[in-house]
């Protein structure tokens, strides 16, 4: 029993509110689509329930991208605001700046901006992370307030110290404390869902002054999928987080030279009809139906499904305003003020790069965080 004589919340109860419950259970639900998982044990009915805790474990482990440690020259600290600190980051990473310096011209631009001396020997650059990986420290109660930043690599600030990062730079401006939470490689789903369910479990919500959000690149999406796969160490049927925009397609030419295909629905139409879908009863014949030629046809359908809800800019810009609204929902909850931005208007010029030669370099990240400034000065005072 709690000191107010209340019975202690579950886990669900703490980490969601009210209205986010009724989702949980509607996904949960007996009625819900009969999915089996490989590797799960069925609860009643067949069903498995959504696990918050294996969701957040499954996110942090893939947002780990400082692991292992002796790859990224990093190391664990001690009697430390920071959990880890390491010296190069996906995608700053130690074999890619060896690949620039093997580069004449690379290796010429890299000299020019500052990311190596005249023997070719990197700049420094350190990464100081909390225990989930994040560029922020470890919270304690004795920390002061701060400025909370969403969004992805250009945040984190891949490929330049701390403090020539933006997040940084306004935390600075406002005397406030840079929590940055900036996740590589992601979209603000991810953001939006971090933000709505597993904050609250590293940072006292009471402790952000503001929230800063800078949109990631558009196109960008991540599922929670089972490997069905043996994996050493693993086992079988681990949840992973993974991401839509890894599709070996976008390393190539192939959308911008092309258009999307149609979405087959009649043809669909057509082929359960030649199939006799509606009358399989078991996934056997489904299966003899596959092998006889319905499997090419079902693949093209979701090809082609995916590509739309991929790439098409209504979708990108769908889900993004349901991001951003998720993430308004939880600073309008909070009475916390939002600001909201991103890159284009803010290039510096095509020689600011970060050590990476991938991400935007010191003075874009100072132009950033000028405008940052500009819309936050009439909620916090320096």
């Amino acid at each position: 029993m709690s000191k107010y004589g209340k019975k202690p919340l579950s886990s669900v109860q703490q980490r969601l509110k009210d209205y986010q419950l009724g989702i949980y259970h509607n996904a949960n639900a007996k009625w819900a689509n009969e999915l089996r998982v490989l590797g799960k044990n069925p609860q009643d009915d067949n069903k498995y329930d959504i696990d918050l805790d294996l969701m957040k474990e499954t996110i942090i482990s893939d947002c780990a991208n400082y692991l292992p440690l002796e790859d990224h020259g990093g190391k664990e600290l001690q009697d430390s605001d920071y959990s880890v600190s390491c010296q190069w980051y996906p995608s700053d990473t130690k074999h890619l700046f060896e690949s620039n310096m093997a580069d004449p011209t690379t290796r010429s631009l890299m000299f020019k901006i500052g990311w190596c001396d005249e023997n070719n020997n990197p700049t420094q650059v350190i990464y100081n992370l909390d225990k989930n990986g994040f560029r922020s420290k470890d919270f304690k109660q004795e920390r002061g307030k701060g400025i909370l930043f969403l969004g992805c690599s250009h945040t984190f600030g891949v490929g330049l110290n701390q403090q020539d990062t933006f997040a940084f730079k306004v935390a600075n401006h406002f005397n406030k404390e840079c929590f940055n939470y900036g996740m590589p490689g992601k979209g603000l789903d991810t953001a939006a869902l971090y933000t709505s369910l597993y904050l609250q479990d590293d940072i006292d919500i009471g402790y952000i002054d503001a929230v800063v959000v800078y949109c990631p690149p558009p196109g960008r999406v991540s599922y929670f999928s089972y490997n069905t796969e043996y994996d050493m160490g693993r086992g079988y049927n681990e949840l992973e987080f993974l991401q839509l925009q890894n599709d070996y397609l976008l390393l190539t030419d192939y959308y911008d030279d092309s258009y999307l295909d149609n979405v087959p629905y009649d043809e669909m139409a057509d082929i359960e009809e030649l199939f006799n879908l509606k009358n399989a009863k078991s996934k056997y014949e489904v299966k003899k139906f596959l092998k006889a030629g319905l499997d090419q046809h079902v693949y093209k359908h979701r090809s082609a499904m995916w590509e739309h809800f991929m790439f098409t800019k209504e979708n990108n810009f769908y889900r993004g305003l349901l991001a951003v609204n998720s993430i308004k929902s939880f600073c309008l909850e909070n009475n916390i003020p939002l600001v909201l931005t991103e890159g284009s208007p803010t290039i510096s010029t095509k020689h600011d790069w970060a050590r990476d030669l991938g991400h935007f370099g010191p003075q874009t990240h100072n132009n950033i965080s000028q405008e940052i400034i500009s819309k936050l000065e009439i909620y916090l005072d320096k």
